[in-house]
């Protein structure tokens, strides 16, 4: 797939969960950075926990992660998970796991 294919693609769910989010009256704020969170919780336990490489972790991931720009930061031990407005940050600390930052 393409970049623009996909950056259109993106778009489009975006676009389809914002609708979703007036009509049922959710906070899309609110929701986004939920979504972030988990997934920088998650691909952070996956990686540095579980030892996997973070494309096997996405997997693991909702499909509705696939819309989410996850990095991993290796020289702070720590997972950034961003979308929109919205960012998660969980860093990894020795024996005692990852932990969501504020």
């Amino acid at each position: 797939m393409d970049v623009l294919a996909l950056a259109s693609r993106r778009a489009r769910v975006l676009a389809l969960l914002m609708v979703g989010f007036v009509v049922t009256g959710c906070d899309a704020s609110r929701s986004l950075d939920n979504a972030t969170r988990y997934a920088a919780r998650m691909s952070c336990s996956c990686v540095y926990v579980s030892g996997r490489d973070l494309p096997d972790c996405l997997a693991d991931l909702p499909p509705q992660a696939e819309w989410l720009a996850i990095d991993v930061d290796r020289a702070a031990h720590a997972v950034t998970a961003q979308a929109l407005w919205a960012s998660g940050r969980a860093h990894y600390t020795e024996g005692r796991g990852c932990r969501l930052e504020d």
